[in-house]
C-alpha cells in the first residue's frame, strides 16, 4: 500500500460523518411554505437521534388522513449522519410522506437521501414516489466526506472505521433495493462518484425525469402537441432504461392519433421508443380520480410490459431534457385548461390499418433511427442489414402473420381477404409485431421487417 496514512485517515474520517454530529440536531415544525404544501419542516443538521425525535413528533400532532395519503414533509437542511439519513427516509417511506423542498431552501447528503424516500401511499397498497423541487431550491447528492485536524490513528480505531464503512454501504444498498423507496441505481452511481468537495444537484428536466423528481410549480411549455409528447415519452424513456434523456429532432409523426372520451384525452405516439420491438408512447391527459392530484395524467409503454412504466405524468416532463430548472417558467392561470386544449384536435391513425402494403415499394417509418432487418419474420431471428429511417425497400409476397402477439388465428382472420376486416383488430396486429413483410433493400439484400415499421 503506497500512502497507508492517507488511507486510515480517509476511514477514520468516514466513520465519523457517517455517525453524524452531536452537537447539533434538527428542528420540527408544524407548516412551512404554503406554495409547496408543508404540512411539517424538517431544518438543520441531522444528527444521531433525529429519525426518532421525528417519529415521536409526528405522533403527537394531526396530518391530514383519508383513502390516499397525502401529508407533505419538507426539508431544509445541508445534511449530517450518513446513517441518520437513511433512517429519516426509512420512517417517510413507512408513514407514506411526501418530500418536498421549497424555494431557497436546501437539502443536501443525508437530508437527500432522506427526500428521495418521498412517495403517496393508497389504502389498498399502491405507492408512488412523491418528491417535490422548487425551481428555486436545491436537492444535491454526493459521496461522503469530512474535513477534521490531524492525528494519530490506532489499528483498532482504522479497523472500527473500516467496518462502520463497510456496514454502510451495505446499508445503503438495502436500502435502495427496497421497493417503496424508489431510489435508482443511477443516482446511487453519480452519488459515489461525485467528490465531497462537490455535489451533484439535479440542475435540468432530463435529471429530475432519471431519477423522478418533480418540479414544481411549473408554467406550460411554449412548445407544439407533437414536441411536449415526444420530450415526455423521451423523458420516461431516460427513466425506464436508466439513460440520460437525449435532446433529438422531433419526427413528424411523433403523435399517430388522439382521442377523446368525455375529460380524458388520449394520445399515442406514431414512433416507437424503447429499442427494438419499438413500443409505442401512451398519454392519458385531463380526467379525474388521479391518486396524485398534482399529476396532470399518466405516461406508459403499455406494449412493453414493463414493470414501472406505467407513472404519473408531471408538467416538467413536457419540457426538453437539456432545459434548465432554473428556466423553467413560472405558472399561469388557467394553465391546465389551456394545455389540453392543444391536444383537442383528434388525428386519424398514422398510415391506416392494412395487413399489406400497397404497391411494390415502402418506406422505413416509425423508428427513430434504424429498423433490423432480419432473416426470418422473427424478433431473435439473425440481423441482415440495418435500414435508415427514411429508406426505401421493396416489398415482395403477401403479409406474414406470426404469433409474436398471441393472436395469430384472430390477426390470420381479420386480414385475410373474406375476413372480418375490423381495422382496430389490425392495428393491434400490426402494433403487437404479429404481421411481418419479406422487402429487399437497395443492395439487393432481402428479408423481413415487421408491419409496423413500413408504411
Amino acid at each position: 500500500m503506497r500512502h497507508p496514512f492517507l488511507l486510515c485517515r480517509f476511514l477514520a474520517i468516514l466513520a465519523l460523518w457517517l455517525a453524524g454530529s452531536e452537537t447539533l440536531a434538527a428542528d420540527f415544525s408544524r407548516g412551512g411554505n404554503s406554495v409547496m404544501g408543508c404540512d411539517v419542516t424538517l431544518s438543520g443538521q441531522i444528527t444521531s437521534g433525529d429519525a426518532a425525535r421525528m417519529d415521536s413528533y409526528l405522533d403527537t400532532i394531526d396530518l391530514p388522513s383519508g383513502y390516499v395519503r397525502t401529508s407533505v414533509l419538507c426539508l431544509d437542511s445541508p445534511g449530517g449522519g450518513y446513517s441518520e439519513g437513511i433512517k429519516l427516509a426509512e420512517i417517510i417511506s413507512r408513514r407514506g410522506l411526501a418530500t418536498a423542498v421549497g424555494p431557497g431552501q436546501r437539502c443536501e447528503s443525508a437530508c437527500a437521501l432522506a427526500f428521495m424516500a418521498g412517495r403517496i401511499l393508497a389504502g389498498d397498497g399502491y405507492s408512488e414516489a412523491k418528491r417535490r423541487l422548487h425551481p428555486a431550491g436545491q436537492l444535491g447528492f454526493h459521496a461522503p466526506g469530512l474535513t477534521v485536524d490531524n492525528g494519530t490513528y490506532t489499528e483498532q480505531s482504522v479497523t472500527r472505521a473500516y467496518e462502520v464503512a463497510v456496514l454502510s454501504v451495505r446499508e445503503l444498498i438495502e436500502f435502495r433495493k427496497r421497493a417503496s423507496l424508489n431510489f435508482p441505481e443511477t443516482l446511487l452511481l453519480e452519488m459515489l462518484g461525485t467528490p465531497p468537495s462537490r455535489m451533484r444537484r439535479i440542475e435540468t428536466v432530463g435529471d429530475a425525469a432519471l431519477w423522478k423528481v418533480e418540479i414544481f410549480p411549473v408554467g406550460n411549455p411554449r412548445s407544439g402537441a407533437a414536441e411536449m409528447v415526444w420530450n415526455a415519452c423521451s423523458n420516461l424513456q431516460g427513466y425506464v432504461q436508466g439513460s440520460r434523456p437525449r435532446n433529438e429532432p422531433v419526427p413528424a409523426d411523433t403523435i399517430g392519433d388522439i382521442r377523446r372520451q368525455g375529460t380524458t384525452i388520449t394520445i399515442r405516439s406514431g414512433i416507437g421508443f424503447l429499442g427494438e420491438g419499438q413500443p409505442r408512447c401512451q398519454i392519458t391527459l385531463g380526467g379525474t380520480g388521479y391518486v396524485d392530484k398534482d399529476a396532470i395524467g399518466y405516461i406508459d409503454f403499455p406494449e412493453a410490459g414493463i414493470p414501472g412504466s406505467f407513472t404519473a405524468l408531471y408538467k416538467t416532463m413536457l419540457f426538453a431534457p437539456d432545459t434548465r430548472i432554473s428556466d423553467l417558467p413560472a405558472p399561469q392561470q388557467r394553465d391546465r385548461e389551456n394545455l389540453l386544449a392543444r391536444f383537442t384536435t383528434p388525428r386519424q391513425s398514422r398510415g391506416g390499418a392494412s395487413c399489406g402494403l400497397t404497391g411494390q415499394r415502402a418506406r422505413v417509418t416509425n423508428v427513430r433511427e434504424y429498423v433490423n432487418m432480419r432473416q426470418m419474420p422473427d424478433f431473435d431471428a439473425p440481423v441482415m442489414r440495418r435500414l435508415p429511417l427514411g429508406a426505401t425497400v421493396q416489398v415482395f409476397g403477401n403479409p406474414i402473420i406470426t404469433n409474436l402477439g398471441g393472436m395469430r388465428a384472430a390477426c390470420a382472420d381479420a386480414c385475410r381477404p373474406a375476413g372480418t376486416g375490423n381495422l382496430q383488430m389490425i392495428r393491434r396486429c400490426i402494433d403487437s409485431n404479429s404481421i411481418w413483410i419479406n422487402i429487399m433493400d437497395s443492395r439487393g439484400v432481402r428479408g423481413f421487417v415487421s408491419r409496423q415499421f413500413l408504411d
